[in-house]
């Protein structure tokens, strides 16, 4: 008897999986409907086991099972059957699927009871188990790679949403994978399905293997945190092994545009214009970010769900580059999508608008402009920049839209729209927008509350928001949207105003709370927003939020972590000297932790501590310390929550006395006497 262990590489589409299939009974006697189905967990490697007793023909095939029963789509090749053999023992077998000459075994024989175990131990039943295969225990397999620590982003998103597996904080501890749900194939990596084990909300899984080009998988990384706009796939955490990385990204229930319009064949022009503008909106904010796709096509935009007006959202960073002073040369992407310069090896980041013209013709045409009888003649075409609207297919189609797509699609990219001109053509100015949505209250006073805030919190908040589920954002990013009306991925605190003194006549008060959030640009990002409304409808979750933080900070688990811990792991946020100071101590509780993220902002003009209290008394900090106060002069020293309330009033005062020194310095150039 043998266990024998199945690896085989085989990219699928999503609704296929692979299984095994062939001579035993285990592997199904041939028989399709009964074969050895495989696990997609290591996608786009597939991986099972059986036992067998004696040697056996198999082959591997791609199936698909829309009910119960398997249903073959093909088998892998017309090359004579695999072998298994029989030993005592574990047999790997690793292939490729298709590729007869690509084939790795490993033998490893399990020990026997009286080998593995001292002879006063023999009577003992408990069963012998197999070794791991060399390569699993070497140092070089083992070791950490170390390419999350090379990625720059802000420290409050490194600290919630960038982690390295050990001991106690590893993938498995968190995420489970769903085997067998492919969601695609990106450049990159394969995405399966996953579910977060404490909220049970499912997630798209990316596996990216560090045998890959290590700068590749950096940049993809960086460019997708840096995203924060709501026509982009959130990021929301990524998980560093010693071989592997995993990318946790949100769900998206709907179909990719590729299988949308397939069922659809062509869109009518309001159809299209919504998508366009909605892709656009994408490619702009990438754009202003310093980001190139450099593979916009149907496939990468995905519906965030099944529903009629389902928001697009752009997916798959493999191929992206930052934009600098010098042009990119290495061709890439897909022919049909690809700019003459991309073809030629020199060139910026028009390269998306040209691709973004092609998508447009496809979706009002159903066919692409620029399609030859083989991938020479399409070279050719693309060069020359030869297409033209068949009057037959084009002839109810706006004068509008086919200007729109001729800027687009000029072969000098020079002559070429830039995304910032696309947003104004009157293709997509003229058209009816997406219906008003009316300002919800709740996320107004989310917004004042969270404007309150410190510095660190707003940070973490900022950085925690975008983990939220598909279902808490979607309504969100409507308002969003709503108040974003250019798509520029920011909103201006002055359009803000305008549109809240509308509804409520606040505009006065509002400008001068919602400033806080903003900063000094008077913008609010996407993240902020999204923030705010977590930090009004989500209390709860952001005590757990907060919980999560402190333990991954505590890594000897001694429910303690020191100052120094704190101010690096938020660098730029916090005051090393400061934070000391104001705890009195070297290490943090969580509650003095807590305490950190939720303690106010301090105005320098206010002038007492009763003011102090009373600018924050709708977010329920000022009761709460009234009521801390009263605790600690009643119970004295005996009590530990009370001398935790005189610790933060304390804090508090410091607060506002370095405040108000600060204010004095920079009225009189000295510090008031």
């Amino acid at each position: 008897m043998a266990t024998v262990c199945f690896e085989v590489e085989c990219t699928t589409v999503p609704g296929e999986l692979v299984a095994v299939c062939g001579s035993s009974e285990a592997l199904g006697s041939w028989t399709v409907e009964k074969s050895l189905q495989l696990d997609a967990s290591d996608y786009p490697v597939w991986k099972g086991r059986i036992l067998v007793e004696q040697p056996a023909e198999f082959k591997y095939l791609i199936a698909k099972k829309p009910e119960q029963n398997l249903q073959l789509v093909r088998w892998e090749g017309d090359f004579k059957n695999r072998t298994l053999e029989t030993i005592q023992g574990q047999q790997l077998l690793r292939h490729r699927f298709g590729d007869a000459s690509y084939e790795s075994k490993e033998i490893v024989v399990e020990e026997t009871a009286a080998a593995a175990r001292p002879a006063a131990l023999d009577g003992d039943a408990s069963p012998t188990r197999p070794q791991l295969p060399a390569a699993a225990l070497s140092p070089v397999g083992r070791q950490a790679s170390g390419i999350l620590k090379d990625i720059t982003v802000d420290p409050a998103v490194r600290l919630t949403r960038l982690v390295r597996a050990s001991s106690t904080t590893s993938f498995e501890d968190s995420y489970e994978l769903r085997a067998g749900e492919i969601l695609g194939t990106g450049m990159s990596g394969g995405v399966v399905v996953g579910k977060n084990k404490k909220t049970g909300a499912e997630v798209a899984i990316k596996t990216l293997p560090l045998n890959m080009n290590k700068e590749h998988i950096k940049a993809e990384i960086q460019h997708q945190l840096a995203m924060d706009h709501p026509n982009i796939c959130r990021l929301l955490e990524v998980y560093e092994e010693p071989t592997r990385l995993l990318l946790v990204m949100e769900k998206l229930n709907g179909p990719d545009l590729f299988d949308a319009f397939s069922k659809k064949r062509r869109y009518t022009e309001t159809d299209a214009v919504d998508i366009v503008r909605q892709i656009l909106s994408a490619v702009a904010y990438c754009h202003r970010n310093g980001v190139c796709h450099r593979d916009l096509k149907l496939e990468n935009f995905c519906l965030e769900d099944d529903s009629e007006n389902a928001r697009i959202k752009m997916i798959d960073f493999g191929l992206a580059h930052s934009i600098d002073d010098f042009p990119m040369t290495d061709s890439c992407g897909t022919l049909y999508y690809a700019a003459p310069e991309v073809l030629r090896g020199n060139y910026t980041e028009r390269c998306d608008m040209w691709s973004l013209g092609i998508l447009t013709y496809i979706l009002l045409d159903g066919r692409a402009p620029f399609m030859g009888r083989n991938d020479r003649q399409t070279y050719r075409l693309i060069l020359q920049g030869e297409y033209r609207f068949a009057e037959e297919r084009w002839a109810h189609v706006s004068a509008n839209a086919k200007d729109f797509i001729s800027k687009l699609l000029q072969v000098d990219p020079q002559q070429r729209m830039t995304a910032e001109e696309a947003t104004v053509h009157p293709w997509l100015a003229t058209s009816e927008g997406a219906p008003s949505v009316e300002l919800d209250r709740g996320i107004l006073d989310g917004l004042k509350a969270f404007s309150r805030s410190n510095e660190v919190k707003r940070a973490v908040l900022s950085a925690i928001a975008p983990m939220a589920s598909v279902e808490q954002v979607r309504k969100w990013a409507d308002q969003f949207e709503a108040l974003d009306e250019n798509g520029t991925g920011q909103i201006k605190v002055s359009d803000l105003v305008e549109k809240v003194a509308q509804q409520s006549g606040e505009d006065v008060h509002v400008a001068e709370v919602l400033k806080l959030t903003a900063g000094t640009n008077q913008e609010i990002s996407y993240s902020a927003f999204l923030a705010a409304c977590l930090f009004h409808h989500h209390s709860s979750a952001e005590e757990e939020q907060f919980r999560a933080l402190f333990e991954r900070l505590d890594k000897e688990k001694k429910g303690k972590v020191t100052v120094e811990q704190v101010s690096k792991a938020l660098d730029g946020l916090v005051d090393l000297d400061g934070l000391e100071s104001d705890f009195g101590a070297r290490e943090l509780s969580f509650t003095d932790f807590r305490w950190l993220l939720q303690r106010p902002l301090t105005p320098s003009s206010l002038v007492g501590l009763r003011q102090l209290l009373g600018l924050y008394e709708d977010s329920g900090i000022a009761k709460s310390w009234r009521v801390d106060t009263v605790r600690a002069k009643m119970a004295g020293e005996t009590d530990e929550g009370a001398i935790e309330a005189a610790r933060r009033e304390n804090a508090a005062w410091r607060q506002w006395h370095r405040a108000r020194l600060r204010e004095e310095k920079d009225e009189d150039g000295k510090l008031g006497q």
